[in-house]
C-alpha cells in the first residue's frame, strides 16, 4: 500500500513539475518576442538585381568577408572582377609625403574573362541571405552561368562558371596594378615637385621623391599562378589564384591575397597559394561543405536584430546596410577606412577621420553587431603607441595623443609632417573615441574601458585641454579648425568635442574608481570652459564666424549630432536647436556642395527632436542625392567612393525607432534612458523592432500598430540601471518571471528593476500580450531598390 502511495505521490509530483514547467513555458512566450520571420524571404526582397550589364564600380556587384572583396563589371567585352584586401597600404617615410601618399590603401589588380561573342545583357541577383552572386550573362553566342562569393571565413573570392547555352566563358587574364603607386595624384616626382608640395602642406615635408615600387611579379608556384608586389616601405602582398574544370562546360576560379606589412614575420606566398590550393581541391560533398560554413555564417549573423518599417525603400536601404557592415569589417579583421575594403581609385584612399570613420562603426551598437565594432577599437589599442607619437609638441607625449584629420590603418602621422590648418584640432581622436565609447556603452564590457577607451581618451581630453587658454576666468579655445569649413576661435566643434570628452572621462573614471584628485581637472574644465558661440542663425562656426556659406559639414552643430549634449531639454535649447539646422538649410538650399551626408545628420539632430516627419523628410532626401551609385556605394565625381554615408542611413532609421544616449549627470553616474518609438513618422503608423541594443546593455523589441506602441519587452545583460521611456498609450505594467518595480519618474519615463538576465514585458490593459515579430508588408514595386533594371 505504502509502496503504491509512495508512486502516486511521485506521480503527482512529476505532475505539478511538468505542469509548472508549462506554466513557466507559456510565461516565458509572453514574455519572448516570438520571430516570425522567414529570412530567405525577406531579405530577397532588398536583393540587388541587374537586368542590364553594370558597367563600372559604381554599378557593379560586390562581396567581402571583414578583410577581402571583389567587384566585378563589364569591361572591353570581358568581365573584370577586381580583387581588394584592406590592409594593403604604402608604408612609405613620410619624408616622401602626408598619409594620402606615405599610408595610401594601393590597387591590387583584376582578373578578366574574356568573351568570345559581344556581351548582351545579364539576369543576375545579389542574395543578401547568402552574400553571393547568382544569374546569367548573355552573349551573342551563348550564356554563362555565374556564382559568385567572398568565402566568409577563408580568404579566398570563388567565381564558379558554367556554360549555360552555347559559348562559356573564355581565357582568363591577369593584370595587376602597375607598380602598386597611390590613386591620388600629386605625388613629388622631381626636386621642383617637392618645393610645389611643401607650399602646399606649409611644412618641409616632404623632402624626397616618390619612387615607384619593383614591378609586381608574375610566375607560378605548385601549379598555382602568384603576382608578388614588393614595396620600397618594406611590406609584400601577394595575389594567387588557379582556374580549374569541375565538370563539363564547369569551371571555378579561386583567388587569395596573403599581406605582410614591414617587420611582420608570415609568409603571404605561401598563404595565399595554401588557400587557392585547398578550395581547389576539394570536390563534390567536401566543396558543398566548404562552401556551407559560408552561407552558415551569413545565416547566422542576419538574426542578431530585427527591423521592419512600411517605407520599403527605406527598409531596403537598412538592411544592404548590414549586408554592407558584415561584408566590410569583423572584430579580428581590418578596420572600416573611408572606402572600405573596395578602395577603387581615389584622392582619399586613407583613413579619414573627420566623421567618415566614425560614422561607419555608430549603426553597429544599436543593431547588435558590437563584435563588428571591435575592429575599430582593436586597431586603435593596437596603435596606441602612434597617437603619442603624432602629438607636438613633444613634451605633451607625457599625457596626451593626437589624430590627424587622415592617417594609414596605423594611424601615425605627426603633427608638424602636415601642418595645413585643417590640422589644427584636437577633435579627431575625441570623435573616434566616440564611436568607441558608443560601442562600450552597448556591452558595459568593463575590460575594454578599462584597457582602452579609457586611457586614450583621455589622453584625447588632455591634449585639448594643454591648447586652452583661460581670460576673463573662463577657458576658451585657441584659433582651431571646423572641419572644411574654416578656423575660429571657440570653434563650436572643438569645444563640443572637449566638453563631451571631459564628461566621459568622469562617468568612465566613477566607474573604475579612479581617485577623484585625478579627475579634478576634467570637472575644473566643464565648470569653466566657455558656452557655444551663438547668434541669432543659432550655434556659429566659432566666435567671430558665423555659418553663412554654403557647406556640406554641419560640425559646428556636433553638440545636438552625434555627440547628444544638447537634445532640447527646454524650450529655449529646442528654439536654438531648430534655428540651428533650419539655418544650416537654408544656407545649402540650391547650393553646389550638396553631399549626401548632410542630410543623415540633419536627419539624426530632427530625430534628436522628435521630429519624426522631417527626420524622415531628409532621409528621403539622402536616398535620391545623385552622388549615391546604383550599387548603394557613394562616390564624388565619379571617382572617390566613400563607404560613410549609405552606412549611417541605417542609424537614421534607429534614431526614428529607439533612442537611448548618455544624460551624464552631476553625480557622475553613467546614466541613459531608453526611449521607444521617439521620432516615428506620421507616414509609419507601423513598425516593429527587435532586440536593438542600448547603452547598459540593454536588448529591447517593439511593435507599433496602428499610430500606437502595442508592448516593449526589455532584457538587461549586464544589470544596469534601467530607465525606459515606453511611449505607451496608458498606464504601464510589466510582466515577468517575478513581481517587477515600476516607478514612474515623470515624463512618461520610468524606472524598472531589471537585474542582470532578466527580461520584462511592458504593455499597458488588463491582458498581457503575446508578442510576435515579423515583417511588414513590402509596398508594390518598391523592392529590389539596388542594382540595374531595365
Amino acid at each position: 500500500m505504502m509502496t503504491r502511495l509512495k508512486k502516486l505521490m511521485a506521480g503527482v509530483l512529476i505532475i505539478s513539475a511538468m505542469l509548472a514547467s508549462a506554466l513557466a513555458a507559456e510565461e516565458e512566450t509572453k514574455i519572448n518576442p516570438i520571430p516570425r520571420v522567414h529570412w530567405p524571404t525577406f531579405l530577397a526582397r532588398h536583393d540587388m538585381i541587374w537586368e542590364r550589364l553594370p558597367g563600372n564600380w559604381r554599378e557593379a556587384p560586390w562581396t567581402g568577408n571583414g578583410m577581402l572583396g571583389s567587384m566585378f563589371w563589364i569591361e572591353d567585352n570581358a568581365l573584370r572582377i577586381q580583387a581588394f584586401r584592406g590592409d594593403v597600404q604604402a608604408h612609405r617615410p613620410m619624408t616622401q609625403g602626408f598619409s594620402g601618399y606615405t599610408r595610401a590603401r594601393l590597387q591590387i589588380g583584376s582578373h578578366y574573362l574574356a568573351s568570345v561573342g559581344k556581351l548582351t545583357g545579364c539576369d543576375l541577383r545579389l542574395s543578401y541571405y547568402d552574400a553571393e552572386v547568382v544569374g546569367t550573362i548573355n552573349t551573342e553566342k551563348g550564356a554563362w552561368k555565374i556564382r559568385h562569393f567572398t568565402h566568409a571565413e577563408d580568404m579566398a573570392i570563388v567565381t564558379e562558371l558554367e556554360a549555360a547555352r552555347g559559348e562559356g566563358p573564355g581565357q582568363l587574364t591577369w593584370k595587376p596594378d602597375k607598380n602598386a603607386m597611390p590613386t591620388r595624384p600629386g605625388y613629388a616626382r622631381t626636386k621642383e615637385d617637392l618645393l610645389g608640395l611643401q607650399k602646399q602642406y606649409k611644412s618641409r615635408y616632404p623632402t624626397e621623391p616618390f619612387p615607384p615600387n619593383p614591378d609586381a611579379v608574375v610566375k607560378s608556384v605548385d601549379d598555382v599562378n602568384i603576382c608578388i608586389q614588393d614595396m620600397l616601405g618594406g611590406s609584400r602582398h601577394c595575389t594567387a589564384w588557379r582556374m580549374i574544370e569541375t565538370g563539363k562546360g564547369k569551371k571555378r576560379l579561386v583567388v587569395s591575397i596573403a599581406n605582410r606589412w614591414p617587420k611582420e614575420g608570415n609568409d603571404p606566398v605561401a598563404e595565399a597559394v595554401a588557400v587557392v590550393k585547398k578550395v581547389c581541391d576539394l570536390t563534390g560533398p567536401a566543396y558543398d561543405a566548404w562552401k556551407q560554413k559560408h552561407y552558415d555564417w551569413w545565416h547566422a549573423y542576419y538574426p542578431a536584430s530585427f527591423v521592419s518599417v512600411p517605407d520599403t525603400e527605406v527598409e531596403t536601404v537598412y538592411w544592404t546596410t548590414m549586408y554592407k557592415l558584415g561584408s566590410a569589417t569583423r572584430a579580428d579583421r581590418v578596420m572600416i577606412d573611408t572606402a572600405g575594403i573596395w578602395q577603387t581609385p581615389s584622392r582619399w584612399a586613407d583613413s579619414h577621420w573627420d566623421f567618415n570613420i566614425p560614422y561607419c562603426y555608430y549603426p553597429m551598437p544599436t543593431a547588435n553587431r558590437l563584435d563588428l565594432g571591435q575592429s575599430l577599437i582593436r586597431n586603435i589599442g593596437r596603435h596606441r603607441d602612434n597617437l603619442i607619437k603624432n602629438v607636438r609638441p613633444i613634451q605633451w607625449q607625457e599625457d596626451s595623443a593626437y589624430l590627424p584629420v587622415n592617417t594609414g590603418l596605423d594611424l601615425y602621422q605627426p603633427m608638424d609632417i602636415d601642418a595645413r590648418s585643417f590640422q589644427n584640432t584636437g577633435g579627431h581622436l575625441v570623435w573616434a573615441m566616440h564611436a568607441c565609447w558608443l560601442i562600450y556603452r552597448g556591452s558595459m564590457d568593463d575590460a575594454v574601458l578599462r584597457e582602452t577607451v579609457y586611457p586614450i581618451l583621455r589622453r584625447a581630453a588632455n591634449y585639448q585641454i594643454h591648447r586652452l587658454e583661460k581670460r576673463d576666468g573662463k577657458y576658451h579655445a585657441p584659433v582651431s579648425h571646423s572641419p572644411e569649413y574654416g578656423d575660429a576661435p571657440d570653434a563650436n566643434y572643438e569645444l563640443s568635442m572637449l566638453r563631451w570628452a571631459c564628461h566621459a572621462v568622469l562617468a568612465a573614471g566613477k566607474r573604475l574608481g579612479v581617485e577623484d584628485a585625478a579627475l579634478a581637472r576634467y570637472r575644473d574644465v566643464l565648470t569653466n570652459l566657455v558656452d557655444y558661440p551663438v547668434d541669432e542663425t543659432g550655434f556659429m562656426v566659432g566666435r567671430g564666424m558665423p555659418f553663412n556659406r554654403n557647406h556640406r559639414h554641419w560640425c559646428h552643430m556636433q553638440m545636438m549630432h552625434p555627440l547628444q549634449l544638447v537634445t532640447g531639454k527646454t524650450p529655449a535649447e529646442r528654439a536654438l536647436m531648430e534655428q540651428s539646422i533650419r539655418n544650416f538649410a537654408e544656407v545649402n538650399k540650391g547650393g553646389r556642395d550638396i553631399a549626401p551626408f548632410q542630410f543623415t545628420g540633419t536627419s539624426a539632430i530632427w530625430s534628436l527632436l522628435g521630429e519624426g516627419d522631417k527626420a524622415l523628410g531628409d532621409l528621403h532626401r539622402f536616398m535620391v542625392n545623385p552622388i549615391n551609385c546604383p550599387n548603394s556605394m557613394n562616390h564624388y565625381g565619379g571617382k572617390n567612393p566613400c563607404l560613410e554615408t549609405p552606412v549611417y542611413a541605417a542609424q537614421n532609421v534607429h534614431e526614428m525607432l529607439l533612442q537611448c544616449y548618455d544624460e551624464f549627470p552631476a553625480s557622475g553616474e553613467m546614466q541613459a534612458t531608453i526611449r521607444v518609438f521617439p521620432a516615428v513618422p506620421n507616414q509609419w503608423p507601423d513598425a516593429v523592432f527587435d532586440n536593438l541594443r542600448t547603452a547598459g546593455a540593454f536588448l529591447v523589441s517593439a511593435v507599433r500598430k496602428d499610430g500606437r506602441t502595442q508592448w516593449v519587452r526589455v532584457q538587461s545583460l549586464a544589470g544596469e540601471p534601467c530607465r525606459v521611456k515606453p511611449n505607451l498609450p496608458g498606464p504601464v505594467r510589466a510582466a515577468g518571471k517575478r513581481e517587477f518595480s515600476l516607478r514612474d519618474l515623470g515624463g512618461g519615463v520610468y524606472e524598472l528593476d531589471l537585474r542582470q538576465g532578466e527580461e520584462a514585458l511592458l504593455y499597458c490593459g488588463d491582458t498581457t500580450p503575446k508578442p510576435m515579430v515579423a515583417p511588414l508588408p513590402a509596398q508594390d514595386g518598391k523592392c529590389n531598390r539596388y542594382g540595374l533594371g531595365r
